[in-house]
């Protein structure tokens, strides 16, 4: 058996903590490597051992804040938004810095929301202990507490009373502050939080300045704008596989990398989603993606994490096989507004159906290219063992 290690501090210290192999598997006539334990589908190179303790560092860096609300510690997730989400005819949704903003910029917002006058007065309203509905008027952001009797009963009954998404109703049983109710506010009210392709490219973007690039500074050219408006430009005809910016990748698993991005289709072929590849575990049978969306369970919504199992034995099939198991509900924004009859996990974005022609894996040229002069064995499937 020949191994070539990529030694560092990362595979000194874990070797032995690791599930799947940290060598490089080099090509050999010897074959006595198969008489392992288990058959490894490929090596983790360092850089990609690194890679994905990073993304779950910045992930949980990033994303997530702890507030003091009244006498409570409650974390926030990053919420979703996305410009033009729930127009109104006479009125656009308009997101904060349209959803791409960096997140300290979008945190910085958020803490001038939650600081407010308003969002006190919310908190205290919605604390009364006896049944209610929120009511959300998002064209003049604010909103009311209803205590209709039979407006509480029609949506104890499922019965959503508008068909218009610029007014949400949500119905709140509890005294207790949540992180739910936070989210609602900083959605509906304050119209603030990033949108898929904003989270996916602020990803990448973290994952280039690590190795000294600065995407916005990359692109700035291209768009021909200035470096810090290009977030506004990425959207998912920026990572459309036809895009000049993205390469589409074969998105058996074996060829996973972290960083690579998810792309989900809908009714009319569109590209209607996109998240981001945290880690795969080959032993565990698992990958990790992260992605921002309110097509999601309540406590949910906005950057959340979302988990896809495979057959450990079987990392050559693709992500559209059947054994392939995505476990992400995909479920109204509120509970009672329509929803997607033909969705119910992000398979159904993501494999071919009578809807549409089925997702891609792509990488941004750019990082693509940044991490194979870091590791020019970072992409290599030779490393893999059997295959």
């Amino acid at each position: 058996m020949t191994l070539r290690c990529t030694l560092s501090l990362v595979l000194v210290l874990g070797f032995f903590l690791l599930p799947v192999g940290v060598c490089a598997l080099q090509e050999t006539e010897d074959a006595d490597y198969l008489a392992l334990d288990r058959v490894v589908a490929r090596g983790k190179t360092a850089l990609e051992i690194e890679l994905e303790s990073f993304l779950k560092e910045v992930f949980q860096r990033d994303y997530f804040r702890t507030y003091e609300i009244m006498g409570r510690d409650i974390e926030v997730r990053m919420p979703f938004g996305m410009n033009y989400e729930r127009d109104l005819v006479g009125w656009r949704h308009v997101v904060f810095w349209g959803g791409k903003g960096r997140a300290e910029r979008v945190w910085n917002y958020i803490d001038e929301q939650i600081e407010s006058e308003d969002f006190r007065e919310y908190v205290e309203a919605i604390s009364a202990p006896k049944p209610k509905v929120v009511h959300f008027d998002m064209p003049n952001a604010r909103y009311e507490v209803l205590y209709d009797e039979r407006l509480i009963n029609r949506m104890q009954k499922t019965d959503y009373p508008s068909s218009l998404l610029a007014y949400i109703y949500f119905l709140k049983d509890h005294d207790q502050i949540t992180n739910v109710d936070v989210y609602n506010y900083l959605y509906a009210v304050s119209r603030v939080g990033m949108d898929c392709t904003g989270f996916v490219y602020n990803i990448n973007r973290a994952i280039a300045g690590r190795h000294g690039i600065e995407l916005n500074e990359k692109y700035a050219e291209s768009i021909a704008d200035q470096p810090k408006h290009v977030p506004l430009y990425i959207g998912l005809h920026f990572l459309d596989p036809e895009s000049p910016y993205v390469a589409e990748v074969d998105d058996s698993i074996v060829n996973l990398r972290p960083g690579d991005i998810l792309m989900f289709r809908g009714r009319g072929d569109r590209l209607i989603h996109s998240a981001v590849i945290q880690s795969i575990d080959y032993q565990g049978g698992a990958i990790t993606y992260y992605q921002s969306t309110d097509w999601a369970p309540l406590e949910q919504r906005g950057v959340h994490q979302s988990v896809i199992e495979f057959d450990p034995s079987r990392p050559e099939v693709s992500l559209c096989h059947d054994d392939v198991v995505w476990h992400k509900e995909v479920l109204p924004a509120f509970p009672g507004e329509p929803a997607a009859a033909y969705l119910d996990t992000d398979a159904d974005r993501y494999r071919p159906s009578a809807v549409h022609s089925g997702g891609h894996v792509v990488r941004l040229i750019t990082v693509r290219d940044l991490l194979k002069e870091h590791d020019p064995l970072y992409y290599d499937n030779q490393l893999a063992a059997g295959h």
